[in-house]
């Protein structure tokens, strides 16, 4: 693998304000997972939206996408997890989100999984 091809980060990360963290964030992340493929170059990296409002209106999944479109080395699922009172009372109840009452949550649980498996 031609690590030093592979290490410089994108000329300009194009993030909205609201998610200028993720522009110092994702270069450093970039250069951990190509030492990590120097190690394993069978390493398959994925990202993963989470805690997506529930709300259409907002749409902060395109902001993110936006974000991450600069970097092709983490594959961005099609998947998104939302932000769902569910989660939160599968883990207190001791509960697997899909054994919960919540369709909605446990479609995006399967479909996560069968996304990545």
């Amino acid at each position: 693998m031609n690590r030093a091809a592979n290490t410089a980060p994108p000329a300009k990360v194009h993030c909205v304000k609201k998610y200028e963290h993720i522009r110092d964030t994702l270069p450093k992340m970039q250069e951990i997972i190509v030492q990590a493929k120097d190690i394993n170059p069978n390493l398959a990296v994925y990202g993963l939206f989470t805690m997506a409002p529930t709300n259409p209106a907002i749409n902060e999944e395109t902001d993110a996408r936006t974000c991450l479109n600069d970097y092709p080395i983490i594959k961005l699922l099609t998947t998104i997890l939302h932000d769902r009172k569910c989660y939160r009372d599968a883990m207190s109840d001791g509960l697997g989100v899909v054994e919960m009452d919540n369709p909605k949550a446990k479609d995006e649980i399967k479909k996560l999984v069968a996304e990545i498996l």
